[in-house]
């Protein structure tokens, strides 16, 4: 075999584990999901699993790595059928995120922590925010010309501080959605009153 082949076949089974490991957090939980677990799921020994991923957490944080790539495709998707000013897009944002995060099936998982659930949101919110600032906000950057780079990594990593937060700490009650984007126009805006 070919060391090209070789590094092919590498990849396409770190892509079997990790999709094992995405099914097996949305069947147990990231609580209950153990390596033994994914790699019976991927139809591996448990060294495959560790010869690719360090350790549990390693693992974890590359598949909910994973699936933050895609949770942004639909955020952007959701925002490129909205119409309004990028303010409106960004709260429309961070309502969507904050309603369907904890629906989905493994970035949801990360909910069944315990101990361990800071280190694995910070690992999702690192790597959602990377997503955010290339792809969800894509609609809204093409409506700001001004902008710059710079400008969209800050909104991304405050949009993801606030839906985080409302993930880890959800408000009291259910709140409506118009109640919760009123709150959250106020939180993107509220540095305008102190100046």
């Amino acid at each position: 075999m070919t060391p090209a082949r070789a590094a092919d076949g590498e990849e396409a089974l770190r892509g079997r584990i990790l999709a094992a490991t995405r099914r097996c957090l949305a069947r147990y939980g990231a609580a209950k999901t153990g390596i033994a677990d994914v790699a019976s799921e991927a139809g591996v020994s448990r060294q495959s699993v560790y010869n690719h991923f360090e350790t549990r957490s390693h693992l974890f944080a590359s598949a909910l790595a994973a699936a933050g790539d895609e949770f942004a495709d639909r955020v952007a998707a959701f925002l490129a059928d909205r119409d309004g000013e990028p303010l409106d897009l960004v709260v429309d944002a961070v309502v969507y995120v904050a309603r369907e995060l904890p629906q989905d099936p493994v970035l949801g998982a990360v909910a069944t922590l315990g101990r361990e659930r800071g280190a694995f949101l910070l690992d999702l919110g690192r790597s959602m925010t990377r997503e955010f600032s290339r792809r969800a906000l894509a609609p809204v950057r093409a409506r700001c010309d001004t902008a710059r780079n710079q400008d969209f990594d800050v909104l991304a990593d405050l949009m993801l501080r606030i839906t985080l937060s409302l993930f880890v700490v959800p408000l009291p009650g259910t709140p409506s959605e118009r109640k919760l984007r009123s709150l959250v126009t106020r939180w993107l805006t509220a540095s305008e009153w102190v100046k």
